[in-house]
């Protein structure tokens, strides 16, 4: 197994997925816009995520200072309904147990991250938290780049893992293998443009990451 493991929140530890398209809908509602599904939000979903509003927002002025505020109070309003995906204590936990450092890696919000880490037990396994000052959804792979070289660990013997292609960016540009996950927020053909095998399942990529 890998020395050093690198997660992803949003998508790929936690299971938000769905919570985040609710979001974007109660907001398209209010704005009088077209309701999205599921595999219009995941066909969509794109890195900055100005690029996903700017698709279906076409054509009309919107701010998008406010429609991030409104997205983040509706997904407030529902953090204690939010879980982890099923298998991930059980990986932060045998990963620790077998010495791995872990961090994760995200665009999300320290604030938004380390007290759910808390409020789900598994903070006692995490090594680092690498995220946002603020909500601003800025460069996690600039973030990870500048961290992993903080850290001094070699990148041959770490392992990112995320739900999306900016992912596997962010994993080649530390120069870390990389694991992916389709059950999060982006579909499994833009996904695949990795070149990398996609696991369906949480529970899958953790058989993929411990089989070493």
């Amino acid at each position: 197994m890998n020395a050093t493991i690198i997660w992803d929140w949003n998508g790929t530890l936690l299971d938000d997925a769905h919570f985040s398209l609710c979001a974007v809908n109660h907001l398209f509602k209010e704005m009088g816009v077209r309701l999205i599904s599921e595999e219009e939000y995941k066909e969509a979903l794109d890195t900055p995520i100005s690029k996903f509003y700017d698709r279906f927002l076409r054509g009309r002025e919107y701010d998008f200072g406010a429609l991030s505020d409104g997205f983040y109070a509706y997904i407030d309003s529902h953090s204690d309904s939010i879980p982890l995906h099923k298998g991930a204590k059980e990986a932060l936990e045998r990963a620790k147990n077998a010495g791995a450092k872990q961090y994760i890696l995200s665009a999300a919000w320290n604030d938004d991250i380390i007290p759910a880490l808390k409020r789900f037990g598994v903070d006692k396994y995490i090594d680092g938290v690498w995220g946002a000052c603020d909500r601003e959804i800025g460069s996690k792979l600039e973030r990870g780049v500048v961290e992993i070289k903080k850290l001094g660990a070699d990148a041959k013997k770490c392992v990112l893992v995320g739900d999306t292609y900016h992912d596997f960016e962010c994993a080649r540009a530390i120069g870390a293998d990389c694991l992916l996950i389709s059950c999060g927020h982006q579909d499994e053909k833009r996904i695949r443009l990795s070149g990398l095998e996609v696991y369906p399942t949480f529970e899958k990529m953790a058989s993929a990451l411990f089989s070493d």
